[in-house]
C-alpha cells in the first residue's frame, strides 16, 4: 500500500478572506461543524456459515461546514474536496485497474471494490477473503487548520491485513497540506521524549537499546516522523508497521503533551 506522509502544523493567527460585497470575514472554529458519511457493505459470501469469501467495506470521511445565519459553505470547499481525496486514495491503491478519479462518487467506490473481490474469486480456487477499513475523521478543528486522522487496513490474502495510520493538517481556506515538522524550535528534545515514550509503551529498560530489543534501529538511528497530527493539548507522532520493526511489533502511535513540543509559530 502506498503511502502518503504528509505533515502538520500549527499556527495561531486567523486567515481573513472577502465576500463578494468586499465585507472581512474570519473564520471562527465555534462556527465549524462535522458531518460524518459512512459506508457499511458485505459481500453475500458474509452470509454463509463458513463465510468463505467473504468481502468486507467498511469506510467513512467528514465534511466541514459553517454554522450561523447567512453560512459561506464555499469558502471551505476546497478543504471539503481535499479530505475527500484523502478518503478516496485508499480505494485508488487496493484496486489500480479500474483507475478511480479523485472525485469518484461513493456508488462509484463500492462498484469498484465489489467488481474486484468478484473477479478475483473466479480467479483463484480458494476463495479469499477481502476487506477494506478507512475512516477518516476530524478530530481537532481549530480557526486556522483541520487536523484529520485516517485509519486504514486492507486485506485481499495472505499472512495478515496491511494497516496504517496516516496524519495530515489542512489549512481550512485552501485545503492545502501544512508542514509542523519544520516549525519545531527543538527536534532534538522532541526525539528525546518520544523514545522514552516508545520504550514505556514496549515496557523497556530507560537504557536498553532499541535495537537489542529486536527493533530494525538502534536508539542513535531512532528519527522523528513526519506523521503528526496535533490536537487541542497533545501532538501524535504515529510509525507505521516495519518502519520501526517487525509487523508483530505492530503501529507505534505516540503521544506528546502539545506543551512538550514548541512550535516556532
Amino acid at each position: 500500500m502506498k503511502k502518503y506522509y504528509l505533515f502538520s502544523l500549527i499556527s495561531f493567527a486567523l486567515y481573513s478572506c472577502t465576500h463578494s460585497n468586499q465585507e472581512e470575514f474570519t473564520l471562527d472554529s465555534k462556527d465549524l461543524t462535522s458531518t460524518i458519511h459512512r459506508i457499511n457493505e458485505q459481500s453475500e459470501e458474509c452470509n454463509l456459515p463458513n463465510q468463505r469469501g467473504c468481502a468486507q467495506l467498511e469506510a467513512s470521511y467528514p465534511t466541514i461546514a459553517l454554522g450561523g445565519e447567512k453560512p459561506n459553505q464555499s469558502l471551505l470547499k476546497s478543504l471539503n474536496d481535499s479530505i475527500y481525496a484523502l478518503f478516496v486514495q485508499p480505494f485508488i491503491d487496493f484496486i489500480p485497474e479500474e483507475s478511480i478519479k479523485k472525485n469518484a462518487t461513493i456508488p462509484q467506490l463500492k462498484a469498484a471494490f465489489f467488481k474486484k473481490h468478484t473477479i478475483d474469486q473466479k480467479k483463484n480456487k480458494e476463495r479469499i477473503g477481502y476487506q477494506l477499513i478507512n475512516d477518516v475523521t476530524a478530530p481537532f478543528i481549530s480557526d486556522v487548520f483541520a487536523s484529520i486522522q485516517q485509519k486504514q487496513m486492507t486485506y485481499a490474502g495472505g499472512a495478515h491485513p496491511d494497516t496504517e495510520i496516516l496524519y495530515f493538517t489542512l489549512d481550512l481556506k485552501t485545503g492545502k497540506t501544512l508542514h509542523p515538522y519544520s516549525w519545531m524550535k527543538d527536534t532534538n528534545a522532541v526525539k528525546e521524549q518520544l523514545l522514552k515514550v516508545l520504550k514505556k509503551q514496549v515496557n523497556m529498560d530507560e537504557t536498553m537499546d532499541l535495537e537489542d530489543y529486536g527493533f530494525f534501529i538502534s536508539d542513535r538511528e531512532f528519527l522523528l516522523t513526519s506523521n503528526i497530527l496535533i490536537e487541542e493539548d497533545s501532538v501524535s507522532f504515529a510509525y507505521n508497521s516495519y518502519e520501526l520493526a517487525p509487523y508483530s511489533f505492530g503501529i507505534f502511535d505516540l503521544k506528546l503533551p502539545k506543551s512538550a513540543v514548541q512550535f516556532n509559530h
